[in-house]
């Protein structure tokens, strides 16, 4: 049988991760490598040296497309947004190239948006801004709907986007995944949970929290429940970090609801974080939801832009 000859490295090098893929003619996922190499944890002057460490081994002579922070102000090369709507052709024409040892290593831009509102609501009369990198590579992997389709893309910061005609017309950046991290390790909240027990999502717990943020929409309030909650022994030290992350999650299920409506919803993530939102954004009565593994959706977005490159 003849062996399958990879056609494309796909390469999302977030803040904190690098992940590397080799993608098949058919936008198909032959091997994956993920480090913790992100950004974050490569200086200027690094990126030639991480990205051939991590693809060391595949075929020299494989074009190569970036997607992800790596395109960003503290990245290789920084790369324009597209204003929104944003279609795929957009991202697929506005590619940016570095040479290197490997030949040209191509890099996608991302995608902006300001707040629809305008400045009509603002009193201080200042334009808000949204922006995304690697996020909009994951949504053109995934299949075109018609209609209107809401997409969620949850992490670090999760975005809430809404899908129409193939194009994405606007979102709504969440800093849901952040925050849970600096509360969990550098805050009150976090000193009475128990940090040695190896963290799992108690899903009662967390949908505890969830109802929590729906009763009571004053965030900053009810996050110091977490600590309550652990000084009158109503939730033991392993159940809070699932109970704050329940509380995080449902005030952004909350605010994208209440911002966001189409006919259905597509969840991108990984099987764990995914299937929490879901029971979020259900409780809060949305329906007609799936999801989509995060890794496959970036594959096939990256393999989708690689053909339409220089489209007219």
């Amino acid at each position: 049988m003849t062996a399958i000859r990879p056609a494309l490295i796909g390469i999302d090098w977030g803040t904190s991760r690098l992940r590397a893929l080799q993608i098949d003619a058919t936008g198909q996922v032959l091997e994956r490598r993920e480090s913790d190499r992100g950004i974050i944890a490569t200086g200027d002057g690094e990126f030639e040296n991480v990205l051939g460490s991590t693809i060391d081994g595949w075929p020299s002579d494989l074009p190569i497309l970036m997607c992800g922070m790596i395109g960003s102000r503290q990245g290789w090369l920084e790369m324009p947004y597209c204003p929104c709507p944003a279609r795929a052709v957009d991202l697929g024409r506005a590619v940016g190239t570095i040479r290197t040892d490997r030949g040209l290593i191509r890099i996608l831009g991302g995608v902006s948006t300001t707040d629809e509102r305008g400045v009509r609501d603002s009193r201080s009369g200042t334009q808000h801004y949204d922006v995304m990198r690697g996020e909009e590579t994951q949504i053109f992997g995934v299949e075109p709907a018609s209609g209107s389709l809401l997409v969620v893309t949850p992490g670090t910061h999760s975005k809430w986007a809404i899908v129409e005609d193939a194009a994405i017309r606007n979102f709504r950046t969440y800093m849901t995944g952040e925050l849970y991290a600096i509360l969990r390790e550098r805050s009150i909240l976090g000193r009475l949970m128990d940090h040695q027990q190896r963290e799992s999502i108690d899903e009662s717990c967390f949908m505890d929290g969830v109802y929590t943020a729906f009763d009571d929409q004053d965030l900053l309030h009810t996050l110091f429940n977490v600590r309550t909650q652990a000084l009158f022994k109503k939730k033991p030290p392993e159940m809070l970090p699932s109970y704050l992350s329940g509380i995080l999650i449902g005030s952004e299920v909350c605010g994208g609801v209440r911002q966001r409506t189409a006919d259905c919803a597509v969840i991108i993530s990984s099987p764990e974080l995914g299937s929490l939102y879901q029971l979020a954004m259900s409780a809060a009565g949305l329906s007609n939801i799936r999801r989509v593994d995060g890794a496959d959706a970036v594959a096939r977005g990256l393999w989708r832009l690689w053909q339409l490159r220089g489209a007219e």
